[in-house]
């Protein structure tokens, strides 16, 4: 009984990240393609899957990061760290990108200007 009880009480809780300040619901897009899927190759040479975050978890990671804003593509400023690359936009929307390569799980480059 008391084993059921316990199982009760943690379905029945919220997840985490409901209650928690430090965890934020990701907005966002992915893609199966190459380094730039602007650009894509044919399937076959498919190497990455892009992820790209959008919104309140954007804004809190480019926020997060220490690197100083730089200049991207004359139309945002991006702070990068490795592969990963969060931007904000000259109308104050925020976003990050990064990809994984499928054959060896490591994150790797994505997009373009």
């Amino acid at each position: 009984m008391q084993k059921a009880l316990i199982a009760l009480a943690l379905v029945s809780q919220p997840p985490l990240a409901v209650e928690d300040p430090l965890y934020t619901k990701l907005s966002g897009d992915m893609v199966i393609t190459g380094e730039d899927p602007s650009d894509p190759p044919p399937p076959d040479k498919y190497d990455r899957v892009g992820i790209f975050l959008e919104g309140k978890a954007a804004e809190r990671l480019y926020r997060a990061m220490p690197q100083k804003p730089k200049n991207y593509c004359d139309v945002s400023l991006m702070k990068d760290s490795g592969t990963l690359a969060c931007y904000k936009d000259q109308d104050g929307s925020y976003s990050c990108s990064v990809a994984l390569l499928l054959k060896t799980g490591k994150s790797a480059h994505i997009g373009s200007c």
